[in-house]
């Protein structure tokens, strides 16, 4: 099973492998979300409004570098949620209420960047919208 992500609209790459070595293959930003990808099928994790995720153990230690093996696709796949807003110039602010959309859908597809288009694609659905 690969996690596969695409960014900047080009082809899915899998994190740790697909990348330029000796990079940081711990924070990764993605257009869209993510996708588990194997022959069986794939998982969509579509993160509309968080578009950083981390991959990696949550206890202390170095930043690893990649070095393109394979096991180092194997890795956990969190979201990193902050609470601040990223589009504005002005100064930052990290109170208020925030709200953040994930959504989870399974498929049959089995090649990445055919997950990453169908994720993509899922995004466009609509979804109730919850306002106070």
């Amino acid at each position: 099973m690969s996690i596969v992500l695409r960014k900047g609209g080009r082809e899915a790459f899998r994190p740790g492998v697909e990348q330029l070595l000796g990079s940081c293959m711990e924070f990764y930003m993605s257009d869209d979300g993510a996708a588990r990808v194997d022959a069986q099928g794939s998982v969509l994790i579509a993160a509309r409004d968080v578009p950083l995720v981390y991959m990696g153990s949550m206890q202390h230690h170095l930043i690893q570098l990649c070095n393109g093996k394979t096991e180092n696709n194997d890795r956990p796949l969190y979201s990193w949620v902050m609470n601040n807003n990223w589009g504005t110039n002005f100064k930052m602010d990290l109170s208020g209420f925030c709200q953040y959309d994930h959504s989870l859908w399974l498929s049959d597809v089995t090649e990445p960047d055919a997950a990453m288009n169908e994720l993509h694609e899922q995004l466009f659905d609509p979804y109730v919208l919850i306002t106070h």
